[in-house]
C-alpha cells in the first residue's frame, strides 16, 4: 500500500514539473520583444571585441562556458524540439551583438518574469560564449 501511494505522489510531482516546464517554455517562445523600445548599450567592451573579431580558440572556449554556466539546461543549439528557452540555432540572424549582450547580462530587464538568470561571469567569458553562439 505504501509503494502505491508513493508512486501516486511521484506521478503527481512529475506532472507538476512537466506542466511548469511546458507552461514556461510556451510563454518564452510566444512573446515577441520589440527591441526598438529598449535602451540597449551599443558600445561596450564586449560589443567592440566581437565586432573586431575574436580567435578560433576564444570561440571554442565558448562551448565550455555554454555548459559550465548551465545554458544547455534550457537551450538547445539545433533541432526543433521544444525547450524551456528558445533554440539558439540561427541566433546570429535574429539578434545583433548589443541585444545579445543585454539579453544575456540582464534578461529580466528585457522580459519580466523570464526564468533565465542574469550573467554571473566575466567579460572575457561572455565574449567567448557570444562568439560561440554567433557560430550557430
Amino acid at each position: 500500500m505504501m509503494s502505491k501511494s508513493l508512486s501516486v505522489v511521484a506521478s503527481a510531482l512529475l506532472l507538476s514539473v512537466f506542466w511548469l516546464v511546458t507552461a514556461c517554455g510556451g510563454a518564452e517562445a510566444e512573446e515577441v520583444i520589440d527591441i526598438t523600445k529598449l535602451d540597449i548599450p551599443q558600445d561596450t567592451p564586449v560589443v567592440r571585441a566581437l565586432e573586431a573579431g575574436v580567435s578560433q580558440r576564444i570561440t571554442e572556449e565558448g562551448v565550455g562556458y555554454f555548459v559550465l554556466k548551465g545554458c544547455n539546461k534550457c537551450h538547445k543549439t539545433k533541432g526543433k524540439i521544444k525547450t524551456i528557452g528558445p533554440i539558439l540555432a540561427g541566433i546570429r540572424d535574429r539578434m545583433d551583438i548589443p541585444t545579445m549582450e543585454a539579453w544575456i547580462r540582464h534578461p529580466g530587464r528585457l522580459k519580466r518574469g523570464t526564468l533565465m538568470p542574469p550573467w554571473d561571469g566575466s567579460d572575457k567569458e561572455l565574449i567567448s560564449l557570444m562568439a560561440y553562439l554567433r557560430t550557430l
